[in-house]
């Protein structure tokens, strides 16, 4: 099966090498399994004027111009591209991962040329140092290949968080509750290197959540991480301490609220004494409502009861005659149906009574509040 590459080498004794495009022209020579081991230097010769490539409408096009002979059944490789980049080795580790950093080539895609997707062999000077995959890149597009692991170096990751409340805001219908949640990030590297190594650790960023002012800062954000340098000595382990914290607020409905809570605040000094005071008066008033407001529903399943004894009675009375041994009997039954008129009327009397008393204890449970709201 025909294969094709497209080498590519970069500063600091660095290589790598991505698949071709998808879209690629027959084979430019036939070669045997050790030609395709040659050196990035070969591979830089051998690809002058291999292809030419540009923009085609709305895709990238590479056009291999030379005819290109295969023995039946062979492969050979076609060296599509060829172009000296700046790049450099890292070494990279994001929270969560295995203790050992990602050696990854980092470099900005500066040849004029879209990078297609696929794999790349990476060499350290001519000297192989590992496999990695291309993603599709746009030209001037940063690129950054992991290749292999550093297994002399070890990382750590530890969290503490807290929360705190940090605001009271007394609001007409509700109490508005300001908190704050902080996050200390310890992240610890320790290093078996005869010499000093940079290590880039990548803590995940959030639209919610905040670097802390004076707490230490990346060398670089992204929408996805925030990336910390850190300078290890030789054999040496160092620390690095990142403080995050995200700001929130929720409502607490004053009818909610209990006076051990309202006490906390008062002492953390999230309430003035006025607006303590006012708050444990709404809550007696609030209690009082609930407690009437419990009576109003006793009344209301009282009434229900009299009802179901009032259709009863009136079942029986459709039944029975007026005169004869059931006249006694409908006599008696006429009696309850009037008792249970005169209860029912009681209870309207009662509920209203409740449904005033009720009211006005929560109007006196707002006033006390709204009395306090700036």
């Amino acid at each position: 099966m025909a294969r094709a590459m497209a080498p590519a080498s970069f500063g600091s004794g660095y290589a790598a090498s991505p698949a071709r495009p998808a879209a690629m022209a027959p084979m430019m020579r036939s070669n045997d399994e050790d030609e395709e081991e040659r050196s990035v230097v070969g591979m830089m010769e051998a690809s002058d004027d291999a292809a030419s490539f540009g923009d085609k409408g709305e895709f990238f096009e590479y056009r291999v111009g030379p005819r290109i002979a295969l023995k039946r059944g062979g492969s050979a490789m076609v060296p599509l591209l060829a172009v000296k980049l700046d790049a450099k080795k890292e070494r990279i580790w994001r929270t969560g991962s295995q203790p050992a950093p990602d050696l990854v080539l980092s470099f900005k895609n500066t040849s004029e040329a879209v990078l297609e997707e696929g794999a790349a062999v990476i060499y350290d000077g001519d000297v192989y140092a590992g496999e990695s995959m291309v993603p599709y890149s746009a030209r001037g597009t940063d690129v950054k290949l992991s290749f292999a692991k550093d297994l002399a170096v070890r990382c750590k990751h530890s969290e503490r968080s807290s929360f705190v409340t940090s605001a009271l805001r007394l609001q007409r219908d509700c109490l508005r509750v300001d908190s704050r949640t902080e996050w200390k990030h310890t992240f610890t590297v320790e290093s078996d290197h005869a010499e000093a190594i940079d290590v880039i650790v990548e803590l995940p960023s959030s639209s919610n959540r905040k670097l802390v002012s004076g707490s230490a800062k990346p060398f670089e954000s992204t929408a996805s991480f925030h990336r910390f340098k850190l300078s290890v000595p030789p054999g040496s382990r160092v620390s690095l301490e990142v403080d995050e914290d995200e700001t929130s607020y929720s409502r607490s409905e004053y009818a909610q609220l209990e006076a051990a809570q309202i006490d906390a605040w008062l002492e953390q000094r999230l309430l003035e004494v006025s607006h303590a005071t006012a708050m444990k008066e709404a809550l007696a008033r609030f209690a009082e409502w609930r407690k009437l407001d419990r009576q109003k529903r006793e009344v209301a399943g009282e009434r229900q009861e009299l009802y179901e004894k009032q259709r009863r009675i009136n079942e029986q009375l459709a039944v029975l005659k007026d005169g004869g041994p059931e006249a006694q009997l409908r006599l008696r039954y006429v009696k309850e149906l009037e008792a249970a008129q005169d209860d029912l009327a009681a209870l309207d009397a009662k509920e209203k009574r409740l449904a005033k008393e009720a009211d006005d204890a929560g109007a006196a449970a707002w006033r006390a509040i709204l009395g306090e709201v700036k």
